[in-house]
């Protein structure tokens, strides 16, 4: 028999109670009832945080819309941009210092963007260098020096130029200028203001894209001083030469002018240096954010340098050489233009290879005795040479030697000069290097025995080739041109699909296995964050609206199909969107641009010069100034010139930030223990 069940029974327990409430608290009067001066704060503050959120936010295309008729607003805004694009940081920040969200704000707007200046600018503060410009224009005509002094009749009218532009100034009533809205709150102010005194941090743009990139001034020493301490390439020096190769500068110059006769006495004038303002290059690095890891560029400033206007006439002299070397292309809209004419045979479509070569280090790798006598007969060819042309070749030798051997500059407070190569920054750097890579390239494909290239185009140091070959081939053409020249090295990418080649995408589209055509779309690398200038810049309007409008029409020049051109322009006023721009202005700018114009914009534009005795009258940008009263002031009948009014842009944050010349590194790392903030 089995036992008897007992079943225990737990009562269920009760919920514990709650502490008694008490009695609440009376809000205070004030807050109860907010005052319309506080409402109006909240209202502010409210408009202001909208606004940024605006500038900051990506927005997000709807679904694709048919793409039928590219200059038709609401389809353009809908249609995808192909990949979603991540909103990327425009601001690389390395340094140990926090940045506040003010900072960062500032920062987001691009070192293009200029603040609005609070002062109106008197046109008579830019009157001298119209003066200038007058004696430099009347001398020119008349083939006298330019720095020969104006006749007093021309004085005299001039005279009565500075006399109607102070009769602007005082009809000017002060109670009735407009207060213009400050692009730039106080807070933001106060915070470009600390960027710009905190010497303990460099601010440098990145070297491709937009990207800002912000450093602790010690470590951006530290690393240029390791790279300058490539012996093959740099020494550094106790002595600095920048007088002594100035006066060498000066006599080269003026032994052109006399003995060979290859200059006027105006050019003479015009390229001789003053030795009372000349100063030492400074050099500078900027960081390649695009390759990993991180490499830095080195360029020089060699502004008021000793030789600066050598170099400037040496390239002068060069650059009408440019036309003897075949595979040189000036900009992207060469490389389309070649490329979609191009018809490939059948027999050559499967296997054809797309690819981009790239000089490792071009500049500082060309040999000074080499890259000089090849430069030269790539450009003056002739042979045997003629007596003038001979003193010609001789006169740029001596230049090029000059320019090379007297390239010394500044930094961390030390004196180096470069031995190899020659500094990214001197003018005439990329017309020697172009004449230079003609004939290494020539020399190099005439004496390859396997097959050609299609096509073979260079810009600079980056190449572009459609090889017919096998992909065993194309190798063991690499090797062939890494053979010709010791210090020179070529890398690759292949491709058989689609090859990217400075700002263009050349791919194998439909139409390659029917025409044998390749298709082309806009490229820009995956680190650009793209930000444009700002539309609340102090920038005159005609040049916002014309950023737009040549952004559209790069991107129409792209696109070698509608479609393509539409998935582009909706990338494009995306992004415009995201800096200010309102959709008013950026539907009308789109209006203006048509596909059916693209053949005509792929047409190569000529520059249109200024006509002989024109003057211009550069005035700093402000809403208060109208060029129309300006030009009435300066024109008068009685004077050989035609007057021009421009207006020149107001300050940037780069130019308020960005500096090439900086602090020693024990001042640099003193500051920086001084008053670096404790980081957050």
């Amino acid at each position: 028999m089995d036992p008897p069940t007992t079943t225990t029974f737990t009562a269920p327990r009760a919920p514990p109670t709650p502490p008694p409430r008490a009695p609440p608290t009376p809000p205070p009067l004030e807050a109860s009832r907010p005052s319309r001066i506080q409402k109006a704060k909240d209202a502010l503050d409210k408009a202001k945080k909208e606004r940024w959120r605006k500038r900051t936010e990506t927005p997000n295309p709807d679904t694709p819309a048919n793409p039928e008729d590219v200059n038709n607003w609401e389809l353009a805004v809908q249609q995808p941009p192909g990949k979603a694009h991540k909103a990327l940081d425009p601001i690389l920040n390395l340094s140990s210092r926090h940045l506040t969200t003010l900072e960062r704000e500032v920062l987001t707007l691009g070192l293009k963007f200029a603040p609005m200046p609070k002062k109106i600018p008197d046109p008579l503060e830019f009157y001298e260098r119209y003066h200038e410009q007058c004696q430099w224009q009347y001398n020119k005509l008349i083939a006298r020096p330019s720095n020969h002094p104006l006749p007093e009749l021309i004085e005299e009218h001039l005279g009565q130029i500075v006399s109607r532009l102070e009769e602007i100034k005082e009809l000017r009533d002060p109670s009735k200028i407009k207060q213009y809205y400050h692009n730039l709150s106080q807070d933001h102010q106060k915070a470009l203001i600390a960027l710009r005194k905190d010497r303990s941090l460099t601010i440098k743009p990145a070297d491709k894209g937009t990207c800002i990139v912000i450093q602790d001034t010690t470590e951006y020493l530290r690393e240029g001083l390791r790279e300058l301490e490539d012996k093959e390439t740099y020494v550094e020096i106790q002595e600095d030469q920048t007088q002594e190769t100035a006066r060498e500068a000066n006599t080269l110059i003026t032994d052109c002018q006399m003995k060979r006769r290859l200059l006027s006495v105006f050019e003479k004038v015009k390229y001789t240096t003053d030795l009372s303002e000349v100063r030492p290059q400074r050099l500078y690095w900027l960081r390649k954010v695009h390759k990993t890891p991180h490499q830095l560029r080195p360029i020089v400033s060699c502004c008021s340098g000793p030789t600066q206007k050598l170099s400037q006439l040496c390239n002068n002299l060069l650059k009408v050489h440019l036309d003897s070397v075949q595979s040189l292309v000036k900009s992207s809209t060469e490389v389309i233009n070649i490329v979609e004419h191009l018809r490939v045979e059948p027999e050559k479509r499967k296997d054809l290879i797309l690819a981009t070569l790239d000089v490792k280090a071009l500049y500082p790798s060309i040999p000074h005795g080499a890259g000089v006598t090849m430069a030269l007969q790539q450009a003056l060819p002739t042979s045997p040479p003629t007596s003038s042309e001979n003193g010609r070749k001789n006169m740029l030798r001596e230049m090029l030697k000059l320019i090379l051997e007297g390239n010394t500059f500044k930094f961390a407070g030390r004196t180096y000069k470069q031995i190899k190569g020659i500094a990214m920054g001197t003018p005439v750097a990329p017309t020697w290097a172009n004449l230079f890579m003609g004939k290494l390239e020539t020399d190099a494909l005439t004496a390859w025995p396997g097959p050609l290239p299609l096509i073979w185009l260079r810009y600079i140091d980056d190449i572009l080739t459609l090889f017919p070959g096998t992909q065993t081939e194309f190798d063991t053409l690499l090797v062939h041109l890494n053979s010709r020249m010791k210090s020179i090295k070529f890398t690759s990418e292949t491709s058989k699909c689609k090859i990217d080649f400075l700002d263009v995408t050349i791919f194998k589209g439909e139409r390659f296995q029917t025409e044998g055509v390749l298709d082309i779309r806009p490229y820009s690398k995956a680190i650009d964050p793209h930000t444009y200038l700002h539309y609340s810049s102090a920038h005159p309007r005609n040049n916002t609206r014309g950023v737009v409008k040549a952004e559209i029409v790069r991107t129409l020049r792209r696109s070698s199909s509608p479609q393509i051109f539409a998935q582009g322009v909706s990338q494009v006023l995306a992004w415009f969107s995201n800096r200010g721009y309102p959709d008013k202005l950026l539907k009308e700018v789109l209006a203006e641009v048509k596909y059916e114009d693209r053949e005509e914009r792929l047409r190569p534009s000529s520059l249109r010069m200024l006509p002989a005795g024109t003057t211009v009258l550069s005035v700093r940008h402000h809403p208060e100034i109208t060029t129309g009263a300006l030009y009435e002031a300066l024109r008068d009948e009685e004077l050989p010139f035609e007057p021009i009014v421009s207006r020149k842009r107001p300050p940037t944050t780069g130019d308020l930030l960005v500096r090439a010349k900086t602090p020693s590194e024990e001042t640099a790392h003193n500051y920086h223990l001084r008053h670096r903030p404790p980081k957050k």
